[in-house]
C-alpha cells in the first residue's frame, strides 16, 4: 500500500505546473504573483511589479514625487519632493494666491509670487533638464519674502539650483501686471549663480527700492519692462560681484535716482528701444559703472520725452568700459548734466576724462574736447567748441597782450615787451604794439582799395586810384580836366583815422607843379583831400599812417 502511495505522489509532482514548485536556480521560470501597488514587505517581487514602479520613478501608488527608501531601508516611500517634467515646469501665481500646502502647479490653485519662487526650489530638476515658468495673473504683487524681495532666485538652493526661472506677466498689456516693491525692498533678487528672467510687466518702487538685483555671478534677463512711479531714491537695476543683467526693450514713465548701477566686475547689456514718451529726471544718474562694463551699442532712445529729460547722464569710474557704438556718451544718453568720467574709465567713443587727462602727441577731434579743460599759467581754459582763449589766460594775469590769430603760423609775442618778428606774417584787425618791434622782412598793407568818386577830382571820372593800392599806400592818376582838389575815399570807415598822409609826384607833370602841389588836408576815418594849384594830368603816390 505504501508503495502505491509513493508512486502516486511522484506522478502528481511531475504533472504540477511550475507555479507550484519553489523558485530558484533549478526552476528559473517560476511565476510569482504581482503584489498590490504600494506593497513593501519581504515577499518576492515579480518583474511586472519592478517594471511598473521603476518606469514611473516613484514610490508605488504615488505620482509625480521623487521616491526614497524608508528609514529601515526595506522599501520605498513618498519623499514629497515633486519631480520636474522634462522641458518646462509651469507654476502659477496670483496676488490673492495661497501658499499653504500648495505646489503652485495647478492653474486653478495659484500661489503668491514669493510662494511660487519658493516652490520652484522644492522641485527636483537634477534628474531631468527642466526650467520653471511662473505665470503671473493680472494684478499688483507687493508681498515680500524673508529676503525682503518679491521673488528670490538663488543658485545654490535645493534641487532647482541649475534651472532658469522665467516669470511672465501680461505680454499683451504689461500694465496689467504690476510688481509694486515696498520702500527699501527688492523686486527680483538673485545671487550665487541664480538665473531669472522677467517679461512683460510694470515695476514700481518706494524710497530706496531696487527693481532687480543680480549678485555673485547670477544672471537676470529683462524683456518688455515698464518702469513706473518710484520713491525719492533707489534704482531700477543693480548688478554687483560678477552679476549680469540683460535688457531688451524698456519704457520709462517716471523719475528715478539711478536707472542702473553696475560694479565689481559685473556686466550690463541693454538693447532694443528705450522709450521716454514724457520727459523724466535722473536724480543721481541714468547709469553708474564702477570697475565693470556696460554695452548699450544696440540700444536706441526714442519718444517725445527724450529731448526734455534732465539730470546727470553717467558716472563712470575706472577701470571699466562703456560701449555706445562710437557715439559720445553725452550725445548718446539723454540728460542735462555732463558725464563724470574718472580714474581711467574708457569708452569706445574715446570720451575724455573729466578729472585729469594727459595730452600726447596725437590729434584729438574738437568734439571730443567738449566739457574738458586745461590749466594754462594758473588759468582754466575750456576746450571744445570755438571759444577763444582769453588774453589773461595766456599772459598769467597781464593787463594786455597781442592776439595770435594769424593764419600763417607766425610766432607773435604775446606779452608787453620788445619783440622781434621774423618770417612772413599777416595781421588782421586793429592791433596795438607796445615796446620796440623789429621786422626783418617787408611790411605789406592789404587793407582795402580806396576810390575817387565821379566829380570828386574835377569833372566826372577825371581821377582814379591805381589797382593794387590800399588805404595805407598807393597811387592815383588825375585826368586832363583842370581841378584844384581831389578827394580819395577809403574802402570802408576806418576804426582810427590816419595821423597824416604824404603825397609825392610820380610823373613829370606832377613834378613840374613844384611847391604848388603835394598839400593835403587832415585825413579822417572816411577820406583825405589832395589840394593843389594845377593838378591836371598829374600822377601822385601816397602813404597814410
Amino acid at each position: 500500500m505504501r508503495k502505491l502511495l509513493l508512486a502516486l505522489a511522484l506522478l502528481i509532482g511531475a504533472t504540477l505546473p511550475a507555479a507550484a514548485q519553489g523558485c530558484g536556480p533549478s526552476n528559473p521560470n517560476c511565476i510569482v504573483p504581482t503584489a498590490p501597488a504600494g506593497t513593501c514587505d519581504n515577499r518576492a517581487a515579480s518583474t511586472q511589479y519592478a517594471c511598473t514602479a521603476g518606469s514611473a520613478l516613484v514610490a508605488p501608488g504615488i505620482a509625480k514625487d521623487l521616491p526614497m527608501y524608508n528609514n529601515a531601508g526595506t522599501g520605498l516611500v513618498d519623499s514629497t519632493v515633486p519631480l520636474a517634467p522634462a522641458g518646462v515646469q509651469n507654476l502659477y501665481a496670483s496676488p490673492t494666491g495661497n501658499d499653504t500646502n500648495n505646489t503652485c502647479m495647478a492653474s486653478g490653485s495659484p500661489c503668491t509670487l514669493k510662494g511660487a519662487c519658493s516652490a520652484r526650489v522644492g522641485i527636483a530638476t537634477f534628474l531631468v533638464r527642466s526650467n520653471a515658468i511662473i505665470n503671473l495673473a493680472d494684478g499688483t504683487y507687493n508681498s515680500v519674502d524673508g529676503n525682503n524681495a518679491l521673488c528670490t532666485v538663488n543658485g545654490n538652493q535645493g534641487g532647482s539650483s541649475t534651472q532658469l526661472t522665467t516669470i511672465i506677466g501680461n505680454c499683451s498689456t504689461p500694465a496689467n501686471v504690476i510688481l509694486a516693491i515696498p520702500a527699501g525692498d527688492t523686486g527680483i533678487f538673485t545671487k550665487d549663480g541664480g538665473e531669472a528672467s522677467l517679461q512683460c510687466a510694470t515695476i514700481t518702487g518706494g524710497n530706496g527700492s531696487f527693481g532687480v538685483s543680480a549678485a555673485q555671478f547670477s544672471i537676470v534677463d529683462l524683456t518688455n519692462i515698464t518702469w513706473g512711479a518710484w520713491g525719492s531714491s533707489g534704482r531700477h537695476i543693480s548688478a554687483s560681484l560678477g552679476g549680469v543683467v540683460n535688457v531688451n526693450g524698456e519704457t520709462f514713465t517716471a523719475n528715478i535716482g539711478f536707472h542702473a548701477v553696475v560694479s565689481g566686475g559685473s556686466n550690463l547689456n541693454i538693447q532694443g528701444t528705450l522709450t521716454i514718451n514724457s520727459a523724466v529726471v535722473w536724480g543721481n544718474a541714468f547709469l553708474s559703472v564702477t570697475g565693470a562694463t556696460a554695452n548699450l551699442g544696440s540700444a536706441t532712445f526714442a519718444g517725445a520725452g527724450v529731448a526734455g529729460t534732465t539730470g546727470p547722464r553717467t558716472i563712470l569710474t575706472g577701470p571699466g568700459y562703456l560701449y555706445t557704438g562710437g557715439t559720445a556718451v553725452d550725445t548718446f544718453i539723454p540728460g542735462s548734466v555732463a558725464s563724470s568720467i574718472t580714474q581711467g574709465f574708457q569708452t569706445d567713443a574715446v570720451d575724455l576724462q573729466t578729472d585729469v587727462y594727459n595730452l600726447k602727441a596725437a590729434s584729438v577731434a574738437n568734439a571730443k574736447l567738449v566739457n574738458s579743460s586745461l590749466t594754462v599759467a594758473g588759468h582754466s581754459v575750456a576746450l571744445g567748441g570755438t571759444q577763444a582763449i582769453a588774453c589773461a589766460d595766456l599772459s598769467n594775469g597781464g593787463t594786455a597782450c597781442a592776439q595770435n590769430i594769424g593764419t600763417s603760423g607766425a610766432n607773435v609775442g604775446l606779452l608787453n615787451a620788445n619783440n622781434t618778428i621774423n618770417g612772413n606774417n599777416s595781421y588782421g584787425g586793429n592791433n596795438t604794439h607796445s615796446g620796440t618791434e623789429t621786422f626783418s622782412n617787408q611790411i605789406i598793407s592789404t587793407a582795402g582799395l580806396p576810390t575817387i568818386a565821379s566829380g570828386a577830382c574835377g569833372t566826372t571820372t577825371n581821377g582814379a586810384v591805381i589797382s593794387g593800392s590800399t588805404n595805407q599806400s598807393g597811387s592815383i592818376t588825375i585826368g586832363a580836366a583842370a581841378t584844384t582838389t581831389c578827394t580819395i575815399t577809403w574802402s570802408a570807415t576806418l576804426a582810427i583815422a590816419p595821423n597824416a598822409c604824404v603825397f609825392f609826384p610820380m610823373n613829370a607833370a606832377a613834378a613840374a607843379t613844384g611847391t604848388t602841389v603835394a598839400r593835403s588836408g587832415i585825413p579822417s576815418t572816411t577820406q583825405v583831400v589832395l589840394t593843389g594849384a594845377a593838378l591836371a594830368n598829374a600822377n601822385y603816390g601816397y602813404i597814410c599812417l
